[in-house]
């Protein structure tokens, strides 16, 4: 009803004239109808996309009773859809893959497997195999195959020696390459030091060095196991009598008439580098994960810098504050190893400390201070197995226990990512195991999120204890620790409980909040 570009009236409906088109106005009405139509579409595709859904598992699963033949990789609709809909629930649920009904023994003695699959194949309609093929993706939880993982009922001698050699195991001997690389090495991060001193003008490295123990800082006379003090840089004479290697450390370090000073500290790096020829590596990944890769020495003037800028031992108020319940806290150590002290006398001194980590108790409030906690708590696992094994060992275990986790438990994936790439690249070849405890179903999904951050080195030193069974639980453990060192809360003899007044009390060492964030302008590396 448009004519010599003159509007027309009918029934509260205008009819305008654009710019080549024509719409429609309902008046005061315009708003609603959007709105309802918006609610329409929406309706319609939750509808379609719901029903598409029922009627693909519904169509998919009537095979699970049934299936003739293991499935094909061909691009049939059922098969694409089947795989998109794994790639979206694999993180809630586990979806086994195809695998043929009858074993092998049950077929008759002269038909192989393959041929058996293949008569029954042919005798299938191009319907029935189609459904067939997505069948594997949807089986009910009766007929899944058994998932083989360390959750099973493991006996003490696959556990022995699945996690023994991480676990337990003292430090090796060094060949006479490698006493030589730790010497090597040695000359050129002091050679290194010196050189950033003069071009920088930075405090005497011996002095740099002095002022970044393990657990403290500087050296912290009123030590102990809970708040633990060790040399970063050892063995290193100028460090006092507090730091004297034991006997059973001096016969493993290097003997090779060539200065080597802190060659327990390198020998770590050296182990993660996979022992350099020429002592060039991509470690640390982030920066020197390029063709070239960079010197051996970079990665220990790395953590140095690190370890002067973000004060791993710092504890501040927001810290303390975020950890009032003790969700993460060291207690106790791996079985005894023989030793000596250092007046030659045999004792047992433990091995690895050990981390107790429980995520399910808290919801992170303060991710900054959250990672924090992580950090200082590896810290000072790391010192008080150094002190006391005269620094034999230096390792720790830590058991996360995920009871209670749900995905509001979970940080930030920006956070624990940050928190990996320290941990990579300032602690390295110090986990001895991981053991995951009451591994539930958010938990899982959260270990998929983080998996691609971490190394193959690490992911084969995390194993899953026995869920729903404390006496399992605790025979694992058993591997580890001691029965009185095993955490009541999992079974065990343990009646510990976390003490904030001893964890933050006399002898820890303590900064501001300010202090403590100060690395994110210094070093914006971890930022």
């Amino acid at each position: 009803g448009i004519s010599n570009g003159k509007d027309k009236h009918s029934n509260g409906v205008v009819w305008e004239k654009g710019s080549g088109t024509t719409s429609k106005k309902k008046g005061s009405d315009g708003g609603n109808s959007m709105l309802a139509g918006l609610c329409k579409f929406i309706a319609l595709y939750i509808f379609i996309v719901g029903s598409v859904g029922i009627l693909t598992r519904l169509v998919c699963t009537t095979a699970c009773f049934s299936p003739s033949v293991e499935a094909t990789e061909e691009n049939a609709l059922c098969v694409v859809t089947g795989k998109v809909l794994k790639g979206l629930l694999s993180p809630y649920c586990t979806l086994p893959n195809t695998q043929p009904t009858q074993s092998t023994s049950q077929l008759p003695s002269a038909e192989t497997t393959q041929q058996h699959h293949k008569k029954h194949h042919a005798k299938a309609g191009p319907l029935k195999r189609t459904i067939d093929r997505a069948a594997s993706f949807f089986r009910h939880k009766h007929n899944k195959p058994p998932r083989r993982s360390a959750t099973q009922a493991l006996d003490k001698q696959h556990i022995d020696g699945l996690w023994g050699p991480h676990a337990v195991s003292p430090t090796a001997a060094y060949s006479s390459q490698q006493q030589h690389d730790m010497a090597t090495l040695s000359s050129r991060v002091i050679h290194s030091l010196q050189s950033q001193q003069s071009e920088q003008s930075t405090q005497d490295y011996n002095t740099r060095l002095k002022n970044v123990y393990w657990g403290s800082g500087a050296y912290n006379p009123n030590r102990s196991h809970v708040h633990p003090s060790f040399p970063w840089w050892f063995p290193n004479p100028s460090h006092g009598s507090h730091a004297k290697p034991s006997k059973y450390l001096q016969s493993v370090l290097p003997t090779l008439p060539i200065k080597a000073d802190g060659s327990s500290l390198l020998a770590a790096y050296l182990k993660i580098m996979e022992w350099p020829m020429n002592l060039r590596s991509k470690f640390p990944y982030k920066i020197c994960g390029g063709k070239q890769g960079c010197n051996a020495e970079f990665a220990l003037s790395h953590t140095l810098e690190f370890r002067e800028k973000y004060k791993p031992w710092c504890v501040s108020p927001r810290l303390m504050k975020e950890n009032s319940i003790g969700w993460i806290y060291h207690r106790g150590y791996s079985h005894s190893i023989s030793n000596n002290n250092n007046e030659g006398e045999k004792q047992d001194v433990g091995g690895h400390a050990m981390i107790w980590y429980r995520p399910g108790l808290y919801r992170v409030q303060d991710p900054e201070f959250y990672t924090r906690n992580l950090i200082h708590a590896l810290e000072s696992a790391v010192a008080e197995s150094l002190q006391r094994t005269h620094g034999t060992v230096g390792k720790y275990n830590l058991v996360l226990d995920c009871q209670h986790f749900s995905l509001s438990h979970m940080p930030r994936l920006q956070d624990v990512k940050r928190g990996m790439v320290m941990m990579q690249d300032h602690f390295p070849d110090r986990l001895g195991v991981l053991l995951l405890a009451n591994l539930s179903g958010p938990a899982q999904f959260f270990l998929k999120l983080v998996t691609p951050f971490i190394t193959e080195s690490v992911r084969s030193k995390i194993h899953a204890l026995p869920t729903n069974d404390d006496a399992k639980r605790v025979e694992a453990l058993r591997v580890l620790i001691d029965d009185d060192m095993i955490p009541y809360w999992l079974g065990g003899k343990d009646m510990y409980k976390f003490d904030y007044d001893e964890w933050y009390g006399d002898g820890v060492v303590k900064c501001t909040d300010d202090e403590a964030l100060e690395y994110l302008t210094t070093m914006p590396y971890h930022a």
